[in-house]
């Protein structure tokens, strides 16, 4: 049994430390969680609670949490809870790591289905997870998680089939497989023998009825292995005993009637069978947001501090003080030789703290954002490498989202008995930083020297992002090439132009 020490709240709650049930322990249980998921959960909750930002532990001008409140901006020591939740109210969020994260997963929504995708998954691209979601928002959503916490599951799933007595039966019940999502924190336990996975144990909560007009929310275990699943509940009988109730069992069998030989699940967008180790890639900005936080509460703080002068009256001396009232209406009565004045703080941490929050933004964007143009003084090297290393990571994640949705695809025609694989292609045009000014320029230079033809230059500038979309390089070639001279010439190469001049 676990036994933690929970922080009390400002506003009379208990929060949750999220520590994790006792029978998540026990290896007897099918509830049990795999040590390597036990050991990354803290930065699995670090990563989603920055994605969605202070509303996790503080809304509405409360604590919602008080573990994570404290987690993220400390109380100081013998600082009084009041002042603690005031200075809550005024810090701020900047929630510079989910911008980052939907920025790049927004540059892998444009794609396009290839011509040979079979034609149930052509038929169902509007709802790919009976739930409404079109492909392109699911994959979106995909995307978003998978940037966070590093990978997430998709199974393909059927339904489970209902007993059919009629035509209409059969039109009320579409049996076709579908797409369900997985968090990473809900893929509890797995055994990968010989690079096969040979088990995985899937979290999944329904609901069931509470009183007459609630319901609660049920935990379910699904045991998966190649062509078969269960699911069960683990109930507390007391603190001591569970007991453990299979729900389901499944057998998994395509068309014509053979076992499926793999586990219905893609490890999105990786596409192995062993991710689970792997490190969310943007934990490092996380912290940074993290620091970020506290760094703008502090200065929030000594601002407002140092705002506020003390008056001071010497040679006043009163058991208990007498009361001061400060006004255009109001004198200070004081002894001789006495003086009243007011004693206000230097604020010399106001800059230092200032500088901190401007560095932390830009270490920040330089993290994120550099793919995106915005160099911050930089140095054209540095500018060059770091947007070499983003682009590189996109490059990467769109052939990785490709080959994961060909696996998806593949799952899904197993259900169907359908020959056609099909997939999707990414546009990578997108994932280009734009030609700067200067490389355009040299480029330019070139074609004046005659040592590059104007079709090659169009066609470079066009690559580059530098021109727009209604212009076509056949177009510009005409228009750059002045009238009367051949202008066939622009579109061939620097020799074919010297041995006609000669």
């Amino acid at each position: 049994m676990t036994v933690t020490v929970q922080r009390q709240d400002l506003n009379g709650g208990t929060a949750n430390p999220q520590v994790l049930k006792p029978e998540y322990y026990d290896p007897d249980l099918p509830c049990y969680h795999h040590p390597s998921l036990i050991s990354l959960l803290p930065i699995l909750n670090e990563v989603e609670d920055c994605y969605t930002g202070i509303t996790t532990w503080f809304k509405g001008g409360r604590i919602i949490d008080g573990y994570k409140a404290s987690c993220y901006l400390p109380q100081a020591e013998k600082e009084p809870d009041t002042a603690y939740l005031n200075r809550l109210k005024r810090s701020r969020w900047v929630n510079f790591f989910r911008r980052t994260i939907d920025g790049f997963s927004g540059l892998l929504t444009d794609f396009e289905l290839s011509s040979d995708n079979p034609k149930s998954t052509q038929d169902n691209l509007e709802d790919v997870d009976m739930q409404g979601a079109s492909l392109r928002a699911f994959l979106s959503t995909a995307d978003e998680i998978a940037l966070r916490d590093g990978f997430c599951g998709i199974l393909v799933e059927y339904p489970k089939r209902p007993e059919i007595t009629s035509a209409a039966d059969e039109l009320a019940y579409p049996l076709r497989p579908y797409f369900c999502l997985i968090e990473r924190r809900d893929i509890v336990n797995w055994s990968v023998v010989n690079n096969r996975l040979e088990s995985l144990v899937v979290r999944r909560c329904t609901t069931e009825p509470e009183g007459r007009y609630s319901t609660k929310e049920v935990e379910q275990f699904w045991v998966m292995s190649p062509g078969y699943y269960q699911v069960f509940e683990v109930r507390e009988v007391d603190q001591e005993n569970r007991v453990v109730i299979l729900v389901d069992e499944v057998e998994l069998r395509s068309p014509n009637g053979e076992v499926f030989s793999e586990i219905p699940i893609v490890f999105y967008p990786i596409n192995t069978i062993n991710p689970f180790t792997s490190l969310p890639p943007l934990h490092d900005l996380a912290l940074d947001n993290i620091a970020h936080y506290q760094e703008w509460s502090d200065y929030r703080e000594v601002r407002y501090k140092c705002n506020l002068p003390v008056p001071v009256r010497e040679g006043m001396i009163s058991e208990p003080p007498a009361p001061l009232t400060i006004g255009p209406n109001t004198v200070v009565d004081l002894p001789m030789g006495g003086k009243f004045y007011f004693a206000e703080p230097t604020g010399v941490a106001i800059a230092s703290t200032r500088q901190a929050i401007i560095d932390l933004e830009a270490e920040m964007l330089r993290r994120s954002l550099s793919f995106f143009g915005n160099n911050l003084n930089m140095t054209a090297t540095e500018v060059e490498l770091r947007s070499a290393q983003t682009k590189s990571g996109l490059f990467q994640m769109a052939a990785d989202k490709e080959s994961a949705v060909q696996s998806l695809f593949r799952l899904w025609t197993n259900w169907t008995g359908e020959e056609n694989i099909g997939g999707i292609s990414v546009n990578r045009s997108i994932l280009k930083a734009p030609l700067s000014p200067q490389a355009v320029q040299v480029f330019a230079n070139l074609v004046v020297g005659g040592l590059l033809d104007h079709q090659t230059f169009w066609e470079i500038l066009n690559e580059g992002g530098v021109l727009p979309e209604s212009a076509t390089v056949q177009d510009l070639v005409k228009r750059s090439v002045p009238e009367g001279e051949d202008r066939d010439a622009g579109t061939r190469g620097h020799g074919d132009a010297e041995t006609e001049r000669f």
